[in-house]
């Protein structure tokens, strides 16, 4: 919920779809690298180095 400068409220609903990954992480190292290796594969040319 937002409250505008007049004072009025305003809601705003979001929907995300998450698609489920059919595998198992074991720590937060797994995580990173899973993520980092999506983000990779969907954006090649943004990644700074």
């Amino acid at each position: 919920m937002a409250v505008n400068a007049d004072g009025s409220k305003e809601t705003q609903r979001i929907r995300m779809d998450i698609p489920k990954v059919d595998a198992v992480f074991v720590g937060t190292g797994d995580l990173f690298a899973a993520m980092l290796l999506a983000w990779t594969h969907d954006h090649p040319d943004d990644l700074k180095v």
